[in-house]
């Protein structure tokens, strides 16, 4: 059975020769986080959309791919093609406001770690997918369900546009591995530093304030000392350092300038209320050599009321890179910018107390190395074991 979102969008039909073949085609897809559907004893389904955005990729696999597409919109583009463009507009039309009861395609962004495959699955499970009727549908309760239940999504948007449902995802931080609080362990010096503070929460003191350590030092010891009497423990609490550091940054002496040709239409779309319905659109292999940009144009009746409708017109703007000379006074000014954002980012979790900068023009651009004292905690658990 084919999917309600593979009818409406497009799909293109794979065919492989044997049920192996389809078998490893779908774990290639899943790799790179395309969904993808059975169909048959020996075929795959696939959207038109992934299709066109990874058409090299699927063309070096082994399989033979459907020539036209299938499914309601490209049967539309076909037929605007041969001119039966009023028709297809009205039916566009039809679809698109039986569309707006219900969630039609699902569209994730942001995945880096996590498959599309995997977020489309998570939000499954909390009632985002398609056929979803949107009235029975809060973004709110979903979002909060998906952050709860999946500690690898950090932080989730959901947003509607038309029957389109756009997730915006953003994946949590891994956490550092840390030392379960039984058996025993030292707090020691993560780098070399000059103890400013000290505070301990269990175990016993090493240092002192004022006093110059070494990474590895024992900052504060889960063993007690010979003869006080106290007992070994997981030793704990918060010890403060003025750290030395070393930040540098470099400018090249030459930078890539680039210069705009004539735009080429390569899309156009109707917004009416809240609902889009794309006429069509030109896909590229890639967008690394174009910009696109828009162009909204809003429609008025008899030139004079605003109606709710809009043509949202998409043009690619081809460049051309070529290189040229920084004067030095640019030089400077940039890796004064850059130097200033890679100390807010070292001092991010300390406080600077100290900075003295220089900078060298060279051949190759400009350098320039900025040294800083920070006060940041510089303890870290060490595991021992008592005799």
């Amino acid at each position: 059975m084919v999917r309600l979102d593979f009818w409406i969008f497009g799909y293109r039909i794979l065919h492989c020769e044997s049920s192996s073949d389809r078998a490893r085609l779908m774990l290639a897809l899943m790799r790179r986080g395309l969904p993808s559907a059975s169909f048959g004893e020996q075929d795959l389904l696939i959207r038109e959309r992934d299709f066109l955005r990874n058409k090299e990729f699927i063309k070096g696999q082994k399989c033979e791919i459907e020539n036209n597409p299938r499914g309601i919109l490209p049967l539309l583009r076909r037929a605007l093609r041969q001119r039966v463009s009023i028709f297809a507009l009205v039916v566009a039309v039809a679809l698109n406001l039986l569309a707006s009861t219900v969630i039609w395609d699902v569209r994730v962004s942001g995945c880096e770690r996590l498959s599309e495959s995997f977020v489309e699955k998570a939000l499954e499970s909390v009632g985002v997918a398609v056929g979803t009727p949107w009235r029975s549908f809060n973004t709110g309760r979903a979002e909060t369900a998906l952050l709860a239940e999946y500690p690898d999504v950090g932080w989730v948007s959901i947003n509607r546009l038309g029957s389109i449902a756009y997730v915006s995802v953003r994946e949590a931080d891994r956490p550092p591995l840390v030392f379960p609080e039984v058996g025993y362990s030292n707090v020691v010096a993560a780098s070399d530093c000059i103890i400013t503070d000290i505070s301990v929460t269990s175990g016993y003191a090493a240092v002192k304030v004022g006093e110059v350590v070494k990474r590895g030092d024992v900052l504060i010891s889960g063993i007690p000392p010979v003869g006080s009497g106290g007992k070994a423990c997981h030793a704990s609490g918060s010890v403060l350092g003025a750290v030395d550091d070393l930040i540098s940054v470099e400018i090249p002496s030459d930078s890539i300038e680039k210069t705009y040709g004539e735009g080429i239409k390569s899309g156009l779309s109707i917004k009416i209320l809240n609902f889009s319905l794309n006429i069509f659109k030109i896909y590229r292999n890639s967008a690394s050599e174009c910009v696109i940009i828009e162009n909204n144009e809003n429609c008025r009746l008899f030139g004079k009321y605003d109606i709710p409708v809009t043509f949202i017109h998409e043009y690619s703007v081809p460049y051309t890179e070529t290189r040229r000379e920084l004067e030095p006074a640019r030089l400077v000014e940039l890796a004064s910018r850059r130097m200033r954002e890679a100390i807010l980012a070292r001092t991010e979790r300390g406080e600077l107390i100290r900075a003295q900068t220089e900078g060298s023009f060279g051949d190759g651009g400009y350098s320039m190395i900025t040294r800083v004292t920070v006060i940041e905690e510089v303890g870290r658990d060490s595991h021992i074991t008592a005799q």
